[in-house]
């Protein structure tokens, strides 16, 4: 739903959504890191670069086991927000530390 959420409406109709949905009684809830990709998915609606970054690097580095998928869908997040950001030092750490190709 993210997805087609984020890549259909525009950046004020999606912040509509995710705020209507961030606010709901049923997100408090969820578990931290649940609520967590819902402030990411809300993030990448409101085209905030600098939060897709922090929110993608905290979910990466959180202690549930992530699927091959969801690591690249977070580690694409992080760095498109931290090169969008123009935080390249980021970026490369961001890289670095969770590429495919370090595990």
């Amino acid at each position: 739903m993210a997805r087609l959420v984020n890549s259909a409406l525009t950046n004020i109709d999606a912040t509509a959504v995710w705020q209507r949905i961030e606010t709901s009684s049923c997100i408090k809830l969820l578990g931290k890191e649940d609520r967590d990709w819902f402030s990411l998915y809300g993030a990448i609606g409101r085209r905030d670069t600098s939060a897709m970054a922090a929110i993608g690097r905290r979910l990466l580095e959180s202690a549930e086991p992530l699927k091959p998928a969801q690591v690249q869908y977070l580690l694409t997040a992080a760095l498109t927000g931290a090169i969008a950001a123009r935080e390249f030092d980021e970026a490369v750490s961001l890289w670095n530390k969770f590429a495919p190709h370090r595990s």
